[in-house]
């Protein structure tokens, strides 16, 4: 009797991360300086059988220890479940990983919705991994941001609608999430907010586009913001530009709140796993114009 072969197991474990540093000019390109560790990064990926993958991310960002994703993802073809800490599932722009992103810092609108971009929770994900058709989340969120439980009785509920375009090179979703926050002083107030976009690259990788809006109410007040992005690139990817313009209005019943203005940067790939960022920030607050260029 021939033995019988055993399936491969496939399961893997990578341990990698990122260290980025970064240095800081004020408008007058005077002192003081700012050099520091912005963000230094330890992960640790595992997959089992295609069926089961799970990730650890350890933080230290301007001396500050943290942790930022700890989850684990049992999926299908055409379902997905993870649960634990992960990205809030509702904008490109805070699924899209420090890493990965032009920009240095994300949008300023994403962080004021998001702040610390994830939160504890589960996703139920409905064809998380093809790069064509439709693709529906629904997830169920503590509200209150990463590492911290929920000091209220409610729970935050996002759903999120993605149809993908030219065999995966284009993207547009909407989005809604609706929850309740409670400050450290013990105050509740509602947020239920909107968001629309899309992502769209040539199938020569030489451009890049993302856009998107966002309306609703947070911390009781109604808000207003929108990201738009696009980025060339050249030599094979050694080379990139990126333009961003940013817009977010907290609260449309104040006045001189309002933070917007351009944001202008060059990238050079110098291997796989290095890459230096040139960028010229230009968004103005109302309060505070004459002294944000940096």
């Amino acid at each position: 009797v021939a033995p019988v072969a055993k399936a491969p197991d496939g399961s893997t474990t990578k341990v990698g991360g990122y260290l980025q540093t970064e240095l800081n000019l004020n408008g007058a390109w005077a002192p003081p300086y700012q050099l520091q560790a912005r963000r230094v990064r330890l992960t640790i990926d595992a997959k089992s059988r295609d069926r089961l993958d799970g990730r650890v991310m350890l933080a230290l960002d301007r001396g500050e220890f943290s942790l930022k994703d700890l989850y684990v993802t049992a999926h299908t073809p055409d379902v997905g479940l993870r649960v634990g800490q992960f990205y809030v599932p509702f904008s490109e722009e805070t699924q899209l990983g420090d890493s990965k992103r032009e920009t240095l810092e994300r949008a300023p609108i994403a962080r004021y919705l998001w702040p610390g971009e994830r939160d504890i929770g589960a996703t139920l994900m409905i064809n998380p991994r093809t790069k064509r058709g439709a693709g529906f989340a629904a997830s169920v969120r503590s509200g209150n941001g990463p590492s911290r439980a929920d000091n209220n009785a409610a729970r935050d509920l996002v759903r999120r609608y993605t149809q993908r375009f030219h065999e995966g090179r284009g993207s547009a979703y909407i989005a809604h999430q609706r929850g309740t926050f409670t400050d450290g002083g013990n105050v509740t107030t509602p947020r239920a907010y909107y968001g629309l976009g899309g992502a769209w690259r040539d199938k020569h990788a030489k451009w890049r586009f993302q856009g998107e809006g966002f309306a609703g109410e947070a911390l009781g007040k109604p808000l207003l913001g929108g990201i738009a992005r696009g980025v060339r690139y050249w030599g094979g990817g050694k080379h990139s530009v990126y333009a961003q313009l940013d817009y977010m209005d907290p609260d449309r019943n104040t006045p001189n709140d309002i933070q917007a203005g351009p944001v202008v940067g060059y990238i050079r790939r110098m291997s796989p796993d290095t890459k230096v960022t040139f960028e010229l920030n230009g968004r103005q607050n109302d309060a505070t114009a004459a002294t944000d260029f940096a």
